[in-house]
């Protein structure tokens, strides 16, 4: 028997060892080590140059090149057809290239936001999702009551990570109010936001 297939008869000691930790877990560094060499392991997003090519790969394109070709032949003889056919074949692609390419980047970006009462909670929650995730801080805001609410962004899991991590750190020293996870923000969501000031 493999040791996958018994894993419940082995001693703690022994699952410990094999997942190299210890009974009170791993260390802030190797933590970020091993969660920096699974990042890695993300998938890839598709290049610019085959997602370019890949729109003028469909059955109607080729039809419309074919024709624009056609069109400048001396049997035809029609060059003004043939650059306007090329025109709308090019325009066509490039704008669903665009389209394609901004609906990858906006599924790609995630922002996430902890709500805490009182500043040193906040700060706390905000030193823990930096820490988890790779994430940026987008910026801070104090909303009145002691309130204080923090923006962070980044890719899906990086940001769902992180989120979960300062909710927890925040909860230990005081009180979370609110933990959002906010996907495919409005572009203009980072700009109308306060901004983290540069130290």
């Amino acid at each position: 028997m493999s040791g996958t297939e018994s894993f419940w008869a082995e001693t703690a000691e022994q699952v410990f060892a094999k997942l190299q930790t210890t009974e009170s877990g791993l260390s802030r560094q190797e933590a970020a080590e091993r969660l920096a060499r699974s990042s890695r392991l993300k998938p890839r997003r598709q290049s610019a140059i085959s997602l370019l090519i890949e729109q003028f790969k469909s059955p109607i394109m080729i039809l419309l090149f074919c024709s624009a070709v056609l069109s400048f032949t001396p049997m035809i003889d029609d060059a003004t057809n043939g650059m306007i056919i090329l025109f709308i074949l090019i325009a066509s692609g490039l704008l669903s290239f665009w389209q394609e390419w901004s609906a990858a980047d906006a599924v790609s970006k995630l922002m996430g936001m902890i709500e805490t009462k009182g500043f040193v909670c906040l700060i706390e929650g905000v030193d823990a999702m930096l820490k988890a995730a790779n994430v940026q801080m987008v910026g801070w805001e104090k909303v009145g009551s002691g309130l204080v609410t923090a923006f962070v962004s980044g890719d899906v899991a990086a940001v769902k990570a992180a989120v979960d991590a300062g909710a927890s750190a925040a909860g230990k020293i005081g009180e979370v109010v609110s933990v959002q996870v906010i996907p495919r923000p409005h572009e203009e969501l980072g700009s109308v936001l306060p901004k983290v000031k540069a130290s």
